[in-house]
């Protein structure tokens, strides 16, 4: 994904960008504004959230996110490698840890 902005969305995983079992790479992007919906269990990612992915973030922005458990921003889990180059994560709230 290249150059795109993500904004406004909720889910209960990755409420802007979800992605499992993939190769993702995502360049240029604003993903802002995103809410993570507990109401079906905990939320992890409300900007971005991937499992057992290989992820390349490179330009990104990631702000402003609210996430109702885990990792307002950004949650990785089981990934076999995460690269995050010039990537800013900023300004994010979360009810638990990884605000």
């Amino acid at each position: 994904m290249e150059r795109c902005t993500v904004r406004g969305n909720r889910a209960t995983r990755g409420a802007g960008v979800f992605c499992i079992d993939s190769n993702v790479e995502l360049q240029d992007n604003l993903v802002e504004s995103n809410q993570g919906d507990a109401t079906a269990g905990p939320v992890r990612g409300a900007g971005l959230g991937a499992v057992a992915s290989r992820l390349r973030m490179t330009d990104d922005v990631v702000r402003a996110n609210l996430g109702a458990t885990e990792g307002g921003g950004l949650h990785a889990e089981s990934c076999p490698l995460v690269t995050l180059d010039g990537v800013r994560v900023e300004d994010h709230t979360t009810a638990g840890p990884g605000g």
